[in-house]
């Protein structure tokens, strides 16, 4: 008994995070069913996005510029992301490559605030959307805005993160060297998930190299184990309670993000767009945790390599700075003998 004490002890959030998740999960509800019934699932869809691209500016103490131009970025993103889903793949993988290099500014302000941009473009490129590019930017910009108002309202935490200039660009041109191609070459060989790269990118390169290497084993790790979690739901529960488990892991993921543990994150977040993307369904929902995985996988290696190429840039521009005189400083008059 001690030991399933234990394990679910480790499973389950802090109790203020738990209880974050709660306020801010009970609210979200009732907002995207009256959405579902007024707007229809496709606009629901990018509603519930416009609240995952606004949840770093709703937690975020900065100014509300910064917060505006990120939201701003994120409907652009939409809009575009659905317009390019209708030319060829080297038009979303520009439009994404831009957007990377477009939230380097808004990462100086605050770690994070426009890094979903590229993937709002990713993911409506590669699925097709019945709803007109103008509704998703519409839902996008409610979501954006519902969820800033949702922290004010609950009075949330809100911390201060910005970034070196230096870092902050390095890590958008890193970005859109990586994301850019990954796009493209996910749309070439029509990968109906592939926007799943640019998703996993987003969530393991981060503007330090050493995060990105942390986050990248992390988010590995708590994938692999939420494969094999969402496959052994489906295969022992029926397919009704297998899809009301995705609810219970929705909370659970919510609380691990708001304690900022990218690795049991990932262990619940994977159940959920796994059972919810399969309907429950065993044979897809191992085909889609399978192509998870690898997608995953792909993006844990390119940043883990673009965190070494970092370091190596570092370094030697730590090694020339040391050889070269600081202007500042004074030179030093030999002493009379």
């Amino acid at each position: 008994m001690n030991l399933v004490a234990r394990i679910v002890r480790r499973l389950l959030p802090p109790s203020k995070a738990l209880v974050v998740a709660v306020m801010l999960l009970a609210p979200l509800a009732v907002a995207t069913t009256a959405m579902w019934m007024l707007a229809g699932v496709v606009v629901t869809l990018a509603f519930l996005m416009g609240v995952t691209a606004g949840i770093p500016a709703a937690t975020a103490s900065t100014a509300p510029a910064v917060k505006g131009a990120a939201g701003v970025l994120c409907v652009a993103a939409a809009v575009g992301g659905a317009l390019a889903g209708a030319q060829p793949p080297i038009a979303s993988a520009v439009l994404i490559a831009g957007l990377s290099i477009a939230q380097g500014p808004l990462t100086q302000r605050v770690a994070g605030i426009g890094i979903f941009a590229p993937v709002l473009a990713a993911v409506f490129s590669s699925v097709a959307f019945s709803s007109e590019p103008w509704l998703l930017g519409v839902g996008v910009a409610v979501g954006y805005v519902f969820v800033i108002v949702l922290a004010l309202i609950l009075k949330l935490p809100r911390t201060v993160s910005p970034v070196a200039r230096t870092v902050a660009w390095r890590h958008a041109l890193v970005f859109a060297a990586l994301a850019g191609p990954a796009s493209w070459l996910t749309r070439s060989l029509d990968l109906g998930h592939g926007y799943w790269l640019v998703l996993a990118l987003a969530a393991v390169l981060r503007p330090a190299p050493d995060d990105s290497r942390i986050a990248a084993r992390s988010r590995m790790t708590g994938t692999v184990t939420g494969v094999v979690l969402a496959i052994g739901i489906v295969m022992l529960l029926p397919g009704p309670v297998a899809l009301a488990a995705a609810a219970a892991c929705t909370l659970l993921a919510t609380g691990w993000g708001v304690a900022q543990d990218v690795e049991r994150q990932a262990l619940f977040s994977t159940p959920v767009v796994l059972l919810l993307g399969s309907g429950g369904s065993l044979g897809d929902g191992v085909g889609l945790g399978i192509e998870r995985l690898w997608l995953t996988a792909a993006a844990a290696v390119l940043a883990v390599v673009a965190a070494a190429v970092i370091d190596r840039f570092n370094a030697s521009v730590a090694a020339v700075s040391a050889t070269e005189p600081d202007p500042n400083t004074a030179p030093t008059q030999p002493t009379q003998p």
